[in-house]
Protein backbone atom coordinates (compact mmCIF):
# COMPACT_ATOMS: atom_id res chain seq x y z
CA UNK A 1 0.00 0.00 0.00
CA UNK A 2 1.71 2.99 -1.26
CA UNK A 3 4.75 1.26 -1.51
CA UNK A 4 4.49 0.29 -5.56
CA UNK A 5 5.14 -3.69 -4.82
CA UNK A 6 6.54 -4.91 -7.02
CA UNK A 7 7.77 -7.78 -5.09
CA UNK A 8 9.63 -6.01 -2.76
CA UNK A 9 10.54 -1.75 -2.52
CA UNK A 10 13.92 -3.53 -4.07
CA UNK A 11 12.19 -4.56 -7.21
CA UNK A 12 11.06 -1.31 -8.04
CA UNK A 13 12.51 -0.73 -11.67
CA UNK A 14 14.24 2.18 -13.30
CA UNK A 15 11.93 1.88 -15.54
CA UNK A 16 8.51 2.87 -12.73
CA UNK A 17 10.58 5.39 -10.83
CA UNK A 18 13.85 7.25 -12.79
CA UNK A 19 16.62 8.25 -11.21
CA UNK A 20 17.67 10.35 -13.85
CA UNK A 21 15.86 11.63 -16.88
CA UNK A 22 16.10 14.30 -19.38
CA UNK A 23 14.90 16.85 -16.79
CA UNK A 24 17.66 15.29 -14.72
CA UNK A 25 14.68 14.86 -12.22
CA UNK A 26 15.02 12.03 -9.95
CA UNK A 27 11.78 10.16 -9.28
CA UNK A 28 12.56 7.82 -7.07
CA UNK A 29 13.91 10.65 -4.74
CA UNK A 30 10.95 13.02 -5.20
CA UNK A 31 8.82 10.03 -4.27
CA UNK A 32 11.21 9.18 -1.18
CA UNK A 33 10.73 12.82 0.25
CA UNK A 34 6.90 13.35 -0.12
CA UNK A 35 6.33 9.91 1.73
CA UNK A 36 8.86 10.95 4.69
CA UNK A 37 7.14 14.12 5.05
CA UNK A 38 3.71 13.11 5.32
CA UNK A 39 4.40 9.84 7.63
CA UNK A 40 5.86 12.86 9.56
CA UNK A 41 3.09 14.49 9.86
CA UNK A 42 0.66 11.08 10.21
CA UNK A 43 2.92 10.27 12.75
CA UNK A 44 2.78 12.99 15.25
CA UNK A 45 -0.70 13.31 14.61
CA UNK A 46 -1.30 9.66 15.49
CA UNK A 47 1.36 10.12 18.63
CA UNK A 48 -0.98 12.59 20.10
CA UNK A 49 -4.13 11.72 19.86
CA UNK A 50 -2.59 8.41 21.28
CA UNK A 51 -1.52 9.49 24.24
CA UNK A 52 -4.62 12.31 24.48
CA UNK A 53 -7.40 9.21 24.73
CA UNK A 54 -5.04 7.06 26.67
CA UNK A 55 -4.73 10.04 29.62
CA UNK A 56 -8.10 10.96 29.17
CA UNK A 57 -9.66 7.48 29.34
CA UNK A 58 -7.45 6.59 32.65
CA UNK A 59 -9.08 9.97 34.20
CA UNK A 60 -12.42 9.17 33.83
CA UNK A 61 -14.36 7.66 36.70
CA UNK A 62 -14.55 4.00 36.97
CA UNK A 63 -16.69 2.11 34.56
CA UNK A 64 -17.81 5.53 33.07
CA UNK A 65 -15.96 4.38 29.55
CA UNK A 66 -18.63 1.85 29.43
CA UNK A 67 -21.50 4.94 29.08
CA UNK A 68 -19.33 6.64 26.53
CA UNK A 69 -21.00 6.79 23.18
CA UNK A 70 -17.53 6.71 21.69
CA UNK A 71 -15.55 3.49 22.42
CA UNK A 72 -12.42 4.67 23.36
CA UNK A 73 -10.51 1.21 22.78
CA UNK A 74 -11.53 1.42 19.45
CA UNK A 75 -9.90 4.93 18.90
CA UNK A 76 -6.94 4.14 20.45
CA UNK A 77 -6.05 1.24 18.73
CA UNK A 78 -6.50 3.51 15.70
CA UNK A 79 -4.57 6.14 16.78
CA UNK A 80 -1.47 3.28 17.49
CA UNK A 81 -1.97 1.51 14.19
CA UNK A 82 -2.27 4.63 12.09
CA UNK A 83 1.17 5.73 14.59
CA UNK A 84 3.16 1.96 13.50
CA UNK A 85 2.44 2.36 10.04
CA UNK A 86 3.87 5.55 10.02
CA UNK A 87 6.71 4.51 11.30
CA UNK A 88 6.56 1.78 8.47
CA UNK A 89 6.36 4.03 5.89
CA UNK A 90 9.30 6.52 7.47
CA UNK A 91 11.88 3.63 7.15
CA UNK A 92 10.60 2.19 3.93
CA UNK A 93 10.99 5.69 2.18
CA UNK A 94 14.68 5.71 3.59
CA UNK A 95 15.24 2.44 2.00
CA UNK A 96 14.11 3.75 -1.33
CA UNK A 97 16.91 6.61 -0.84
CA UNK A 98 19.77 4.21 0.02
CA UNK A 99 19.49 1.56 -2.34
CA UNK A 100 19.19 1.74 -6.09
CA UNK A 101 16.91 0.07 -8.41
CA UNK A 102 17.24 -3.44 -9.27
CA UNK A 103 19.70 -5.04 -11.96
CA UNK A 104 18.95 -6.51 -15.25
CA UNK A 105 20.99 -9.51 -15.97
CA UNK A 106 22.97 -8.99 -19.34
CA UNK A 107 21.87 -12.06 -20.76
CA UNK A 108 18.32 -10.57 -20.78
CA UNK A 109 19.16 -7.11 -23.24
CA UNK A 110 18.96 -9.93 -26.00
CA UNK A 111 15.49 -9.91 -27.35
CA UNK A 112 13.54 -9.34 -24.54
CA UNK A 113 11.75 -6.49 -24.21
CA UNK A 114 11.88 -3.99 -20.50
CA UNK A 115 8.33 -5.79 -19.24
CA UNK A 116 9.84 -9.49 -19.72
CA UNK A 117 12.79 -9.44 -18.55
CA UNK A 118 13.38 -10.90 -14.82
CA UNK A 119 15.29 -8.13 -12.55
CA UNK A 120 17.67 -8.81 -9.99
CA UNK A 121 17.84 -6.59 -6.37
CA UNK A 122 20.81 -4.57 -6.47
CA UNK A 123 21.50 -5.51 -2.97
CA UNK A 124 22.87 -9.00 -1.44
CA UNK A 125 20.11 -10.86 0.62
CA UNK A 126 21.33 -10.93 3.92
CA UNK A 127 20.90 -6.65 3.95
CA UNK A 128 17.09 -7.33 2.48
CA UNK A 129 15.55 -9.45 5.50
CA UNK A 130 14.54 -6.93 7.22
CA UNK A 131 13.55 -4.65 4.71
CA UNK A 132 11.21 -7.29 4.10
CA UNK A 133 9.97 -7.50 7.24
CA UNK A 134 9.79 -3.79 7.54
CA UNK A 135 7.39 -4.20 3.93
CA UNK A 136 5.22 -6.52 5.65
CA UNK A 137 4.99 -4.57 9.03
CA UNK A 138 3.89 -2.11 7.52
CA UNK A 139 1.16 -3.63 4.89
CA UNK A 140 -0.11 -5.29 8.61
CA UNK A 141 -0.65 -2.13 10.49
CA UNK A 142 -2.56 -0.20 7.17
CA UNK A 143 -4.96 -3.32 7.01
CA UNK A 144 -5.42 -3.03 11.11
CA UNK A 145 -6.34 0.92 9.55
CA UNK A 146 -8.92 -0.21 8.17
CA UNK A 147 -10.17 -2.95 10.29
CA UNK A 148 -10.59 -0.62 13.13
CA UNK A 149 -12.52 2.30 10.81
CA UNK A 150 -15.00 -0.19 10.10
CA UNK A 151 -15.20 -1.32 13.70
CA UNK A 152 -16.04 1.82 14.98
CA UNK A 153 -18.45 2.37 12.35
CA UNK A 154 -20.10 -0.99 13.22
CA UNK A 155 -20.08 -0.14 16.91
CA UNK A 156 -21.98 3.63 16.27
CA UNK A 157 -24.57 1.57 14.39
CA UNK A 158 -24.94 -0.68 17.14
CA UNK A 159 -25.43 2.28 19.33
CA UNK A 160 -27.68 3.77 17.41
CA UNK A 161 -30.10 1.03 17.46
CA UNK A 162 -29.95 0.56 21.26
CA UNK A 163 -30.79 3.73 21.47
CA UNK A 164 -34.02 3.35 18.91
CA UNK A 165 -34.82 0.34 20.28
CA UNK A 166 -34.77 1.80 23.85
CA UNK A 167 -32.72 -0.78 25.06
CA UNK A 168 -29.90 -1.16 26.90
CA UNK A 169 -26.59 -0.75 24.94
CA UNK A 170 -24.55 -3.54 25.77
CA UNK A 171 -21.25 -2.87 24.33
CA UNK A 172 -19.76 -5.46 22.12
CA UNK A 173 -16.59 -6.64 24.22
CA UNK A 174 -13.07 -4.93 23.44
CA UNK A 175 -11.57 -8.33 23.42
CA UNK A 176 -13.67 -8.98 20.28
CA UNK A 177 -12.64 -6.52 18.05
CA UNK A 178 -9.20 -6.83 19.25
CA UNK A 179 -8.96 -10.56 17.94
CA UNK A 180 -11.01 -9.50 14.34
CA UNK A 181 -8.72 -6.19 14.38
CA UNK A 182 -5.39 -7.33 15.25
CA UNK A 183 -6.06 -10.95 14.02
CA UNK A 184 -7.08 -11.00 10.69
CA UNK A 185 -4.18 -8.99 8.82
CA UNK A 186 -1.94 -11.08 10.21
CA UNK A 187 -3.62 -13.97 7.97
CA UNK A 188 -4.54 -12.01 5.42
CA UNK A 189 -0.73 -10.14 4.97
CA UNK A 190 0.89 -13.38 5.85
CA UNK A 191 -0.72 -15.61 3.10
CA UNK A 192 -0.35 -12.97 0.26
CA UNK A 193 3.80 -12.79 1.51
CA UNK A 194 3.65 -16.87 1.18
CA UNK A 195 1.91 -16.69 -2.08
CA UNK A 196 4.30 -13.84 -3.61
CA UNK A 197 7.36 -15.64 -2.38
CA UNK A 198 7.06 -19.03 -2.34
CA UNK A 199 8.20 -21.28 -5.35
CA UNK A 200 10.21 -18.26 -7.00
CA UNK A 201 14.26 -17.50 -6.50
CA UNK A 202 13.48 -14.29 -4.58
CA UNK A 203 15.54 -12.13 -3.10
CA UNK A 204 18.02 -13.72 -5.88
CA UNK A 205 15.62 -12.73 -8.67
CA UNK A 206 12.24 -10.69 -7.83
CA UNK A 207 8.49 -11.82 -8.55
CA UNK A 208 7.13 -12.28 -11.82
CA UNK A 209 4.83 -8.54 -13.03
CA UNK A 210 1.65 -11.34 -13.26
CA UNK A 211 2.20 -12.93 -9.34
CA UNK A 212 3.18 -9.04 -7.79
CA UNK A 213 0.11 -7.58 -9.73
CA UNK A 214 -2.05 -10.02 -8.57
CA UNK A 215 -0.72 -9.57 -5.20
CA UNK A 216 -1.32 -6.07 -5.34
CA UNK A 217 -5.08 -5.86 -6.33
CA UNK A 218 -5.80 -8.72 -3.09
CA UNK A 219 -3.66 -6.25 -0.95
CA UNK A 220 -6.32 -3.36 -1.63
CA UNK A 221 -8.86 -5.88 -1.07
CA UNK A 222 -9.83 -4.92 2.81
CA UNK A 223 -10.26 -1.54 1.08
CA UNK A 224 -12.34 -1.80 -1.37
CA UNK A 225 -14.38 -3.60 1.21
CA UNK A 226 -14.31 -0.51 3.37
CA UNK A 227 -15.32 1.69 0.68
CA UNK A 228 -18.75 -0.22 -0.20
CA UNK A 229 -20.00 -0.89 3.31
CA UNK A 230 -18.70 2.21 5.78
CA UNK A 231 -21.12 4.58 3.37
CA UNK A 232 -23.84 2.02 4.03
CA UNK A 233 -23.54 1.47 7.82
CA UNK A 234 -22.82 5.14 8.63
CA UNK A 235 -25.83 6.09 6.04
CA UNK A 236 -27.93 3.62 8.27
CA UNK A 237 -27.19 5.26 11.38
CA UNK A 238 -27.73 8.26 10.35
CA UNK A 239 -31.33 7.12 9.45
CA UNK A 240 -32.09 5.71 12.97
CA UNK A 241 -31.26 8.87 14.64
CA UNK A 242 -33.46 11.11 12.22
CA UNK A 243 -36.46 8.42 12.09
CA UNK A 244 -36.30 8.36 15.99
CA UNK A 245 -36.13 12.15 16.67
CA UNK A 246 -38.91 12.36 14.06
CA UNK A 247 -41.38 9.79 14.94
CA UNK A 248 -40.73 11.10 19.04
CA UNK A 249 -40.94 14.75 18.38
CA UNK A 250 -43.06 14.81 15.43
CA UNK A 251 -41.38 17.90 14.29
CA UNK A 252 -37.17 19.25 14.36
CA UNK A 253 -36.24 21.93 16.42
CA UNK A 254 -33.33 23.83 15.53
CA UNK A 255 -31.29 21.93 18.03
CA UNK A 256 -32.32 18.93 16.93
CA UNK A 257 -31.93 20.03 13.00
CA UNK A 258 -28.45 20.94 13.98
CA UNK A 259 -28.13 17.40 16.05
CA UNK A 260 -28.31 15.98 12.35
CA UNK A 261 -26.22 17.87 10.70
CA UNK A 262 -23.19 17.54 13.13
CA UNK A 263 -23.46 13.60 12.69
CA UNK A 264 -23.90 13.86 9.04
CA UNK A 265 -21.07 16.18 8.64
CA UNK A 266 -19.16 13.37 10.87
CA UNK A 267 -20.00 10.92 8.93
CA UNK A 268 -19.34 12.63 5.51
CA UNK A 269 -15.70 12.94 6.57
CA UNK A 270 -15.38 9.74 7.49
CA UNK A 271 -16.46 8.06 3.96
CA UNK A 272 -14.83 11.43 2.12
CA UNK A 273 -11.58 10.86 3.94
CA UNK A 274 -11.68 7.22 3.61
CA UNK A 275 -12.04 7.83 -0.71
CA UNK A 276 -9.30 10.47 -0.59
CA UNK A 277 -7.01 7.86 0.76
CA UNK A 278 -7.44 4.87 -0.81
CA UNK A 279 -9.45 5.39 -4.27
CA UNK A 280 -5.83 6.18 -5.95
CA UNK A 281 -3.85 2.96 -5.01
CA UNK A 282 -7.17 1.10 -6.23
CA UNK A 283 -6.50 3.03 -9.60
CA UNK A 284 -3.11 2.36 -9.77
CA UNK A 285 -3.09 -1.06 -8.97
CA UNK A 286 -5.76 -1.71 -12.05
CA UNK A 287 -3.48 0.45 -14.61
CA UNK A 288 -0.81 -1.34 -13.90
CA UNK A 289 -2.61 -4.65 -14.68
CA UNK A 290 -4.58 -3.36 -17.56
CA UNK A 291 -0.49 -2.47 -18.49
CA UNK A 292 0.80 -6.07 -17.95
CA UNK A 293 -2.25 -7.31 -19.75
CA UNK A 294 -0.96 -4.61 -22.69
CA UNK A 295 -4.90 -3.21 -22.63
CA UNK A 296 -3.29 0.32 -22.29
CA UNK A 297 0.41 0.32 -24.58
CA UNK A 298 2.78 2.57 -23.22
CA UNK A 299 6.43 3.88 -24.01
CA UNK A 300 9.26 4.15 -21.03
CA UNK A 301 8.79 7.61 -20.77
CA UNK A 302 4.83 7.33 -21.00
CA UNK A 303 4.66 5.20 -18.09
CA UNK A 304 6.22 6.77 -15.16
CA UNK A 305 4.93 9.86 -16.47
CA UNK A 306 1.20 8.65 -16.33
CA UNK A 307 2.21 6.38 -12.93
CA UNK A 308 4.39 8.91 -11.18
CA UNK A 309 1.16 11.70 -10.24
CA UNK A 310 -1.15 9.13 -9.26
CA UNK A 311 1.92 8.24 -6.84
CA UNK A 312 3.01 11.17 -5.43
CA UNK A 313 -0.74 11.46 -4.63
CA UNK A 314 -0.41 8.17 -2.54
CA UNK A 315 2.45 8.87 -1.21
CA UNK A 316 1.06 11.76 0.33
CA UNK A 317 -2.79 10.41 1.09
CA UNK A 318 -1.82 7.05 2.87
CA UNK A 319 0.21 7.87 5.99
CA UNK A 320 -1.62 11.20 6.61
CA UNK A 321 -4.74 9.36 7.63
CA UNK A 322 -3.50 9.59 11.38
CA UNK A 323 -3.59 13.65 11.23
CA UNK A 324 -7.33 13.37 9.61
CA UNK A 325 -8.45 11.21 12.14
CA UNK A 326 -7.22 13.98 15.00
CA UNK A 327 -10.25 15.92 13.37
CA UNK A 328 -12.84 12.92 12.25
CA UNK A 329 -12.66 11.48 15.85
CA UNK A 330 -11.30 14.24 18.16
CA UNK A 331 -8.16 14.40 20.33
CA UNK A 332 -9.27 14.88 24.09
CA UNK A 333 -8.02 18.00 25.71
CA UNK A 334 -8.64 19.97 22.32
CA UNK A 335 -11.25 22.40 21.36
CA UNK A 336 -12.51 19.65 19.24
CA UNK A 337 -13.14 17.57 22.15
CA UNK A 338 -13.62 20.02 25.70
CA UNK A 339 -15.78 19.44 28.20
CA UNK A 340 -18.99 21.61 27.94
CA UNK A 341 -21.82 22.14 30.20
CA UNK A 342 -23.88 23.82 27.35
CA UNK A 343 -26.05 20.94 25.98
CA UNK A 344 -26.81 23.15 22.85
CA UNK A 345 -23.02 22.28 21.78
CA UNK A 346 -23.64 19.97 19.52
CA UNK A 347 -20.33 20.14 18.08
CA UNK A 348 -18.83 18.43 20.91
CA UNK A 349 -22.04 16.43 22.25
CA UNK A 350 -23.66 15.71 19.29
CA UNK A 351 -23.54 11.76 19.94
CA UNK A 352 -24.44 12.15 23.35
CA UNK A 353 -27.42 14.60 23.13
CA UNK A 354 -28.75 12.13 20.40
CA UNK A 355 -28.62 9.41 22.99
CA UNK A 356 -30.32 12.00 25.53
CA UNK A 357 -33.13 13.16 22.80
CA UNK A 358 -34.12 9.71 21.99
CA UNK A 359 -33.95 7.96 25.82
CA UNK A 360 -37.70 7.41 27.26
CA UNK A 361 -35.97 8.15 30.39
CA UNK A 362 -34.26 11.26 29.84
CA UNK A 363 -34.68 14.32 31.60
CA UNK A 364 -32.25 16.41 30.31
CA UNK A 365 -28.34 16.78 29.81
CA UNK A 366 -26.47 16.50 32.49
CA UNK A 367 -23.07 18.19 32.99
CA UNK A 368 -20.44 15.51 32.91
CA UNK A 369 -16.95 15.11 30.74
CA UNK A 370 -17.66 12.95 27.98
CA UNK A 371 -14.46 11.84 25.90
CA UNK A 372 -14.51 12.36 22.21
Amino acid sequence: MASLHDGSLFCIPELELPTNTSSHANYRDIYSYVSLASASVGLVASLIQFIAWIISTRRLEAGEHQHAFVNPIIIICLAFANFLTCIGVILRSVALILYGPPLIPLNQFINKSLDDVSYMPSVNETSMIPWIVIESFTDYFYVAVLLWTLAYCVDVLRKHKDIVSESPFVRRPSSTYLVICWGLPIAFVGALSLYLYLDTEFPKKCPDQLRTQLCDLILYLPAVVELLVIPFLLIRSRTLVRNSIQRRTGTYSARQRRLIRVITGRFVAIVLFLYLCWVPNIIDSIIRVLMVHEYITTTTDERYKLLFPIWIIEAVMNPIQGFFNCFIYGVPGFPTSRCSTDDEDALTNSLEESQSLLSSSSSGLQRKCNIR
